[in-house]
């Protein structure tokens, strides 16, 4: 669904909170041990170290344009 108007959040809202609470409990517990700081904060570090990288190697000034092998997940 489309998130575009304050009537499609309440909708939204309304159907997650009228939903099955264990399937979303259940996927949350998955997720929160799947997605730590500990794992994402290493992609955000790859990002920021390459990001300043390419910032080193251009003149001062120049548009800097990240790889995009560097925003994937690290598997």
């Amino acid at each position: 669904a489309h998130l575009q108007t304050p009537e499609d959040f309440a909708r939204a809202i309304g159907a997650f909170m009228n939903g099955p609470l264990d399937q979303y409990r259940e996927k949350s517990r998955e997720l929160s041990s799947r997605y730590t700081w500990e794992t994402e904060g290493r992609l955000w570090f790859d990002i920021i170290r390459d990001a300043q990288a390419v910032h080193k190697s251009r003149p001062w000034g120049a548009a800097v344009a990240l790889p995009v092998s560097s925003l994937k997940r690290a598997s």
